[in-house]
């Protein structure tokens, strides 16, 4: 008896009803859905048949997705007016309400039941005439063999019917709720509604789910279900006689030719230590993946030049469309030649991939679907290069199902391999074997071994690792015998990112109804700046464009409420042009569905993506599936990316790297700390689920900037600055605090940390030590050394003589081969002269002394104790100059003192400067020693492990806060100072003059550290004369260079006015950006010292006139 429709229908109406109770906030309980489908099935058991034709028209009705030659090529829109046509609503207000479905709030079929249908129900059809399943498959394969996208196959059963006619048939019979989901039928998902295929399978009957895996196929499976073997053992049987009746059926189970092997299933390893857990101690072939289109090669001879069938990832027979691919088949396995080792038939799984004969190299993914065509036409290939001579298609192999009526399904992997090496005749840019090599896990190297193969394979931007167990077969059916996929973006951290713009959103009905609250917004669209410098110079009217749309399963839910709650604030209808921003789409699957509104004020977030490609029909690089998306409130729109420094992430995340670059390193480094290490603390902005590099190249650590060589660095007395055999990494996380199992140990570290534990003072640091120990700090404590059964001391003295990282690395150091002798506290600045040259002494072992105690310093006299130093910088062209000795400054400083000026000390360096050198060194530095107090433009370069990683940002965003924090913070002791001392202050006999206030710049610039391996310039001399540009501009013009944009990863401008209590600062991400403000900030630096000149030839001509008008005096008296 025919299975009837209505049946369906009451079980798809059940399990929405208990899907929304289950996400709504009622008391009520809901029934799980599993509970639903045994108990339907199970009332219905004698009504399903399950063998022939009608079981194979009720399992393609409730799975939807295992029919994938079923197409039908009806949108919304088309289908709206061919649902108008046959229920003969064209020309009525119900069928111009239908093509305007989307205004009324409901998804397609929701409008169609109530907005069309429900208004004019049908009168109910006889028993005899309801309608059946049979009835649907029916009308649904017609349907699909008329469509323009049918396959060869379905199209020998075309028979010319109107779409609107084969679907009245059906319509006239069904009420309205029965259409909605006959027309979600059409549509090819029930959404909300979700259905277990593999429960649905083992109801129907226990063998199928272990059938379906050989012969993918619902067709193949039921034939094999009615075997005169097979069809008299129940459906479902007691558990105890279920093994037997496996084991019967699997001596008549094989694959098929012509019918497609279902692909092998993996776990996907979030981690390499992950990774060597699903391992077991197994030894795994390790292969390559690579980045294409999988190919299910089926070849049988039987059928002559037509031997060659194909399948693709989804189970269609793409035989016709991948014809270009056929000639690589045929040279790489020998099709025509005697020596062919394939003498009846075979199956092999592979990879197509396009290969370019004068790079020698695969190309990128993209580029395979201008070989591809459908009914004649390449689609998505609208934007894409024209093809080329000098590519072509080509297969990887890397595994062998059958050959010749040989099953090696159950077969280990190691046999497959070997039979696969003697059928493939490989041949470089046709057909090849998939490179691999096997690791033992059974050892303790092999997770070594892992890391360092995998950090190789990144540095070559492979797009991952499949693992295969040695001795496992084909398909597992053990749990601990599965197949492992490893890719960088699958490990928190390492996935490619970018930072983008949420600009609008959209809501699809069938969508919003998964979920038990009021969702204002399902998809939300993602956009990069067109005019990102226009904005910030000028700010001019952004410009978007759209790149990218993002839905629930690419976030978390609490950034999915976010958006919605916050959205409905500043939300107004889309269009292209509004008086807050411009608006392109350019993207054919995005402008199908653009946003219905824009959001005025839009959300900056970080996303994480699987590296990048070239969307259908455009010529620029997005992230691939995008997901992990980060809200970053706060931030302005020009902190995101522009779109051209998103394309030039994309080129340096695909770019391989050169081997002198030895980024391999990073990537192994950075693979063990997301393993969670002990005594290591994970970066808690790391960004990245499945997944990510920023530019998913390699992220970068702040404080690991190279130290000098270790030849030009000594310690006091001159000798060798010893080092322990092995000191151990700390690891200080971005807001400047240590990780939870090291703080307690190391309260008593002297260790400046950043961005919240910022001082003014403490002791200064000795010169940096070698390479080898430039990772470490020496702390009090006793280490226990690899050869040392000496157990660890925690309550110890500090040593005096501590080594710690610097974040700040002197340009002058990075450009130059030798290094000249420089002061122990010499600040990170890079673009000014040095400073007077002293003995390369630690100031951290020698203990400071009054000025009045050193040798070379003269005791003050009574009557200059009371006077003290200006309240405003000092000139300090005398201070500088190297040739002048310490005693002669300090004694023309009191002088000037005594003469000039009785007001209260004050510290006579910059504030911005020794903020910026206290919130961003690792050790405090005391401000006598900051040589660049009175400079008003100055500049800093920090040398960074990577280019484009998050943590560059983030550390510029936690910089601007603590600077400013702290700059407050002084600014208000300053003022309270002078409050309280305000009663103490001598009034001047002589008018003092103020120096003029000056507005001070400071430019921090972010470069990769391989930027001083690439540099050729000379070694930047020593200027005695600290007023000369020549410094700035020697190391300046590095920075200028092309060459070295690919190294530049960020920039951070600050500006304050010593009248305000703010700090102006600006982010840079443009490299040309960075190079005019250099200009600026030279010109900028003339005209100061100009300034300043001028000011100090009116301080003498005042001291001049003064010093004669007293000589007039006394010659007078």
């Amino acid at each position: 008896m025919p299975f009837k429709f209505k049946y369906l229908v009451q079980l798809l109406e059940e399990l929405d009803t208990a899907q929304k109770q289950a996400q709504s906030s009622s008391t009520r309980p809901s029934r799980p859905l599993h509970e639903l489908i045994i108990q339907w099935f199970r009332s219905h058991d004698s009504e399903i048949v399950r063998h022939g034709s009608s079981a194979v028209a009720f399992l393609s009705c409730l799975l939807l997705e295992r029919v994938p030659h079923l197409v039908y090529g009806l949108q919304p829109k088309s289908l709206a007016r061919v649902l108008s046509k046959a229920l003969f609503i064209e020309n009525t207000s119900r069928g111009r309400q239908l093509l305007a479905w989307e205004a009324t709030g409901f998804d397609f079929a929701t409008c169609l039941e109530k907005c069309v249908m429900g208004l004019a129900e049908n009168d109910p059809p006889p028993v005899d005439r309801e309608v059946t399943l049979e009835e649907v498959d029916a009308v649904l394969c017609q349907l699909a063999a008329n469509s323009r996208f049918a396959s060869p196959e379905m199209r020998t059963h075309r028979d010319g019917a109107r779409s609107e006619t084969l679907l009245r048939s059906i319509l006239s019979r069904l009420h309205s709720k029965e259409a909605k989901w006959f027309v979600r039928m059409i549509q090819k998902s029930y959404d909300p509604v979700q259905i277990p295929e593999h429960l649905v399978l083992g109801c129907f009957h226990f063998l199928l789910p272990d059938i379906l895996p050989f012969q993918n196929s619902l067709v193949e499976a039921i034939k094999v279900l009615g075997q005169p073997e097979l069809v008299s053992i129940p459906h479902d049987p007691p558990r105890a006689l279920q093994r037997r009746y496996r084991q019967e059926c699997a001596r008549h189970l094989t694959p098929k030719l012509g019918v497609m092997i279902k692909r092998q299933e993996y776990e996907k390893a979030r981690s390499i230590r992950h990774c060597c857990q699903i391992a077991n101690a197994r030894t795994m072939s390790v292969e390559r993946k690579y980045d294409g289109w999988y190919c299910q090669v089926h070849i049988d001879k039987s059928k002559g030049k037509d031997c060659i069938q194909l399948f693709s990832k989804r189970g269609k027979d793409s035989t016709k469309p991948w014809i270009r691919l056929h000639g690589a088949l045929e040279a790489g396995l020998r099709l025509s030649e005697p020596d062919c080792a394939i003498a009846q038939n075979c199956i092999l799984e592979g990879e197509m991939l396009v290969w370019s004969h004068s790079r020698r190299s695969i190309l990128p993914f993209e580029k395979i679907r201008k070989y591809i065509q459908y009914n004649g036409r390449a689609i998505g290939a609208a934007a894409d290069s024209p093809r080329s001579s000098d590519e072509q298609l080509m297969i990887i192999f890397y595994d062998c199902l059958w050959h010749d009526n040989q099953n090696l399904v159950n077969q280990p992997q190691y046999l497959r391999r070997r039979r696969l090496e003697q059928i493939v005749s490989v041949t470089e840019g046709v057909a090849q074997l998939g490179e691999c090599r096997e690791i033992r896990f059974g050892t303790k190297s092999a997770k070594e071994e892992l890391q360092k193969f995998f950090g190789h394979a990144i540095e070559q931007r492979w797009e991952g690792f499949v693992l295969k167990g040695r001795h496992d077969s084909y398909f597992s059916t053990l749990w601990n015998a599965n197949a492992i996929k490893l890719k960088k973006d699958y490990i928190k951290g390492l996935g490619d990112a970018a930072d983008l713009c949420i600009i609008g959103g959209r809501k699809d009905a069938a969508e919003a109804d998964k979920h038990g609250w009021s969702v204002n917004w399902t998809t939300f669209y993602a956009a990069c700046l067109k005019n990102k410098e226009a904005v910030q110079r000028f700010g001019l009217k952004p410009e978007f464009l759209i790149i990218d749309i993002l839905t629930r399963q690419t976030m978390s839910e609490e950034t999915f409420r976010e958006l919605n709650q916050r959205g409905l604030g500043f939300c107004s209808p889309f269009s292209e042009s509004t008086e807050h921003m411009n608006v392109t789409i350019d993207q054919p699957d995005i402008a199908r569905q653009p946003p219905t509104i824009l959001f005025t004020k839009p959300f900056v977030v970080e996303v994480t993506g699987a590296a990048f490609s070239r969307p259908a029909d455009v010529a620029y690089y997005t992230l691939r599936f995008p997901r992990d998306v980060k809200l970053h409130f706060g931030r302005p729109l020009t902190d995101t990316h522009s779109f051209e420094e998103l394309q030039e992430i994309a080129r340096e995340s695909l770019t391989p790297a050169d081997p002198e670059e030895q980024e391999e390193v990073d990537w192994i480094r950075r693979l063990i700390e997301a393993d969670g290490k002990r005594h290591q603390c994970v970066d808690l902005h790391a960004g990245g689920t499945p997944s990510p590099s920023r530019s998913s190249t390699a992220s970068i650590s702040i404080c690991t900037s190279s130290p000098p060589p270790a030849s030009h660095v000594q310690t006091t007395g001159g000798h060798p600055s010893p080092s322990p055999p092995r000191s151990r990494n700390i690891t200080v996380t971005l807001d400047g605090t240590l990780s939870p199992k090291l703080a307690r140990s190391h309260e008593s570290s002297p260790l400046a940390l950043a961005a919240t534990n910022v001082e003014s003072g403490g002791p200064s640091v000795g010169p940096i030590r070698p390479t080898h120990d430039a990772f470490g700090l020496e702390l009090g404590v006793k280490r226990k050394y690899e050869a040392s059964s000496l157990a660890m001391t925690a309550n110890k003295r500090p040593r005096n003589h501590i080594t710690v990282k610097r974040p700040f690395t002197s340009l002058e150091f990075s450009l130059r081969d030798q290094m000249t002798s420089v002061q122990p506290h010499e600040p990170p600045a890079v673009f000014r002269s040095q400073g007077k040259p002293t003995e390369l002494r630690s100031s951290a072992s020698t203990r400071r002394e009054p000025l009045g105690e050193l040798k070379n310093v003269r005791a003050k006299p009574a009557s200059e104790q009371k006077s003290t130093t200006p309240a405003w910088p000092v000139d300090h062209g005398d201070e500088l100059d190297p040739k002048r000795p310490v005693g002669k400054l300090v004694e023309k400083t009191s002088l000037a003192a005594q003469q000039g000026s009785l007001s209260l000390t004050q510290p006579a360096a910059s504030a911005l400067d020794s903020i910026i050198l206290t919130v961003m060194s690792s050790s405090t530095l005391y401000l006598e020693d900051v040589k660049s107090a009175n400079w008003l433009t100055m500049v800093f370069v920090q040398l960074v492990d990577k280019t484009y990683s998050k943590n560059v940002r983030d550390t510029i965003y936690e910089t601007t806060k603590a600077v400013l924090k702290e700059y407050r913070r002084r600014r208000s002791e300053e003022k309270q100072w002078r409050i309280d001392r305000r009663g103490e202050d001598v009034v001047p006999t002589v008018p003092i003059p103020r120096p003029r206030r000056q507005q001070q710049q400071r430019m921090i610039l972010f470069y990769d550290e391989k930027i001083r391996s690439r540099s050729q310039s000379p070694p930047l001399p020593s200027l005695s004369d600290p007023s000369s540009p020549e410094l700035l501009r020697r190391a300046g013009d590095e920075l200028r260079k092309k060459s070295s944009k690919r190294y530049f990863a960020g920039g951070l401008l600050l500006a304050v006015d010593e009248d305000t209590d703010e700090v102006v600062s600006r982010v840079i991400w443009d490299w040309r950006e960075s190079v005019r403000l250099l200009d600026e900030v030279q010109e900028g630096y003339s005209t100061v010292q100009d300034r300043a000149g001028q000011d100090s030839r009116e301080r003498t001509g005042d001291r001049r006139q003064e010093t004669v008008r007293r000589q007039r005096e006394c010659q007078d008296v």
